[in-house]
């Protein structure tokens, strides 16, 4: 949930500022000694919050077509990932900025430094979600599983912190455990082969269960 808290900074700071913009505007267009808006600025936050936001609201669209024109099986929202991550870096780097400007002129109020805060806490949450989604997910072997089916199937028992059907899995051709992810809110791009669950919204571990599970599945599937 932190994520769509910090989806909800972005889009309210980028509303403010198109608040800002249209209100500077309307009183102080007619007078040349008024202070010119700033548009550069407000295109900046919107093109901001508009990429923070980017795996939920592609996710949003492409749940529509999947409903209507359908989507191809090779379909993926990972581009939407390194969108994320170049938002929330630039995010944090505004944020850094407001905040010296506030300390080097001593001028800064509470709600401008609470603001640029919040916005920096937004922008390092978004970059640890992405970061930690590019790192599980780091070869197109790595996919999704249905816990629910394999415990049906097989014996996987040594997955107790994942207690929702769906898991991440890094998968390996070696004979040892593997690496899991099991979403605990909110998962972005479920039709794909490697949705999105922000940080810090799950739980993760390793199980030989799982492996010998899939592996034997593969197996069993190739002779077939």
């Amino acid at each position: 949930m932190l994520y769509l808290v910090s989806c909800l900074i972005l889009l309210i700071t980028a509303s403010h500022q198109m608040i800002k913009i249209v209100h500077a505007q309307m009183t102080g267009f007619d007078d040349s000694t008024g202070p010119r808006p700033r548009l550069e600025l407000m295109l900046l936050w919107v093109a901001i919050a508009a990429g923070f936001s980017s795996p939920f609201i592609v996710t949003i669209i492409d749940s529509v077509r999947l409903e209507t024109v359908g989507l191809s099986s090779s379909h993926s929202i990972k581009w939407t990932i390194y969108v994320l991550l170049l938002s929330a870096c630039a995010a944090c780097v505004c944020a850094a900025l407001a905040l010296c400007t506030c300390i080097k002129s001593n001028s800064g109020t509470f709600w401008l430094q609470g603001k640029a805060v919040a916005i920096a806490c937004a922008g390092c949450i978004g970059v640890v979600s992405a970061v930690s989604h590019l790192m599980f997910f780091q070869s197109s072997m790595d996919g999704i599983a249905n816990v629910d089916l394999l415990r049906e199937l097989s014996s996987v028992q040594d997955m107790e912190n994942c207690r929702d059907g769906l898991a991440f899995v890094q998968y390996r051709e070696d004979e040892g455990p593997l690496m899991y992810r099991c979403p605990t809110s909110i998962v972005l791009g479920g039709y794909t082969s490697q949705p999105f669950a922000p940080w810090p919204d799950y739980t993760q571990g390793k199980s030989q269960d799982l492996a010998t599970a899939i592996r034997d599945f593969a197996a069993s599937a190739s002779k077939h």
